[in-house]
């Protein structure tokens, strides 16, 4: 039996998930508090140093983990823990490249 794409996908009830989700106030209000305490931290941190080429990686970290409680509501549950990893990862190569800019540059593309 085939079935097409747009098929599966309307057989999804996205609304339920979203609307169950909505539901949990107290792990809403944690999954908030946490995105807070990220965008604090991102702003913070970017702003200490505005001319740190290694600040992308804190967009980067705070993008991931901005889409973590989305796909959670969506009951996507491993692209959340996908995000979740990549902020991690984005957090710990901040962490290094902050202060170790001959390293990054290594990273950088260079049209030459």
């Amino acid at each position: 039996m085939a079935t097409t794409l747009d098929k599966i996908l309307q057989s999804i009830d996205w609304n339920t998930s979203v609307a169950a989700f909505s539901g949990e106030k107290k792990q809403i209000k944690t999954i908030e508090a946490g995105c807070r305490l990220v965008s604090i931290w991102t702003h913070e941190l970017i702003f200490y140093d505005l001319t740190n080429p290694a600040n992308p990686f804190l967009q980067e970290m705070k993008a991931s983990l901005f889409t973590v409680p989305t796909c959670i509501a969506l009951g996507l549950n491993k692209p959340a823990a996908a995000s979740m990893r990549t902020a991690v990862e984005s957090a710990l190569y901040f962490s290094y490249f902050s202060t170790h800019h001959v390293e990054l540059a290594t990273l950088m593309r260079n049209k030459k």
